[in-house]
């Protein structure tokens, strides 16, 4: 198995680690202000339309079941959150983005349910089978999700994280309990996980969602997905 993430530009590479970290962060929690001021004033979201793990692919497509149109998605982003409006408070953007985040992710009952289980599993209950499994992935390379007991290990976020701890130590002696790579762990968790049902979660968000930020953050990161799932060759 060769993993073309291993062989990118560092440039490149930092872009997949950058676009992980803000996904798997604004799907856990809704992003409070500070983070709000450094990413439009940083412009961050700006510079969405010209990073490659935003590209178009059939993976992607795939996924959301549907038509992707990445340049549409970053450029809405960019309208709708200019980098002068970080000069601003961002008090409004944050509550605005918080009660989105609730109504999606987190309220008592969520548009966008954001764990695998409800998704893949008959009777839709957290802690399910499905929860199981990804908490031994984890375990099998020493992590513990900082919410363990309290929230479900295979939430989106929290897989979103998993996937980057296994790009950040690509390359390296490190291996899990069981002897394996980074490289084929990730390959693993990917099609045993995240890819059978984030793509119908991220799309309901997107639907539903009341906020530009994550009406186009949920289609962003299905196209992250479909491309990092697209550098894996078998």
């Amino acid at each position: 198995m060769a993993l073309t993430l291993l062989h990118m530009e560092q440039e490149q590479l930092t872009q997949y680690v950058v676009a992980l970290q803000f996904c798997s962060r604004i799907f856990q929690n809704s992003p409070d202000e500070d983070l709000l001021r450094g990413v439009i004033g940083g412009g961050l979201l700006q510079g969405f339309g010209a990073w490659a793990c935003f590209r178009p692919s059939e993976l992607a497509e795939k996924l959301w079941n549907g038509v992707l149109d990445p340049k549409g998605h970053a450029a809405a982003l960019a309208a709708a959150y200019p980098a002068e409006a970080a000069q601003d408070s961002c008090r409004a953007l944050y509550l605005d983005l918080h009660m989105d985040h609730l109504a999606l992710f987190s309220g008592p009952q969520p548009a966008a349910a954001p764990w695998e289980s409800v998704w893949r599993e008959k009777d839709r209950l957290l802690f399910g089978r499905k929860t199981q499994e990804v908490r031994d992935c984890y375990r099998e390379w020493g992590i513990a999700a900082e919410r363990d007991g309290h929230e479900p290990e295979d939430h989106l976020g929290l897989e979103l994280a998993f996937i980057l701890f296994l790009v950040q130590n690509m390359g390296g002696a490190v291996a899990s309990s069981q002897g394996q790579s980074p490289e084929a762990a990730l390959a693993a968790f990917m099609d045993g996980h995240i890819l059978a049902w984030a793509g119908d979660c991220l799309k309901k968000a997107s639907e539903c969602a009341n906020t530009v930020f994550y009406r186009e953050m949920s289609a962003l990161c299905c196209l992250l997905l479909g491309n990092m799932r697209a550098l894996i060759q078998e």
